[in-house]
């Protein structure tokens, strides 16, 4: 369980800049 936290926790990263790439694309 202690990897999956630190899996999300830096899959947050990913997910924050893509949305923001994925926002800039869409506007």
């Amino acid at each position: 369980m202690g990897f999956n936290i630190l899996a999300v926790k830096g899959n947050e990263a990913l997910v924050i800049t893509y949305w923001a790439i994925w926002r800039f694309g869409h506007l």
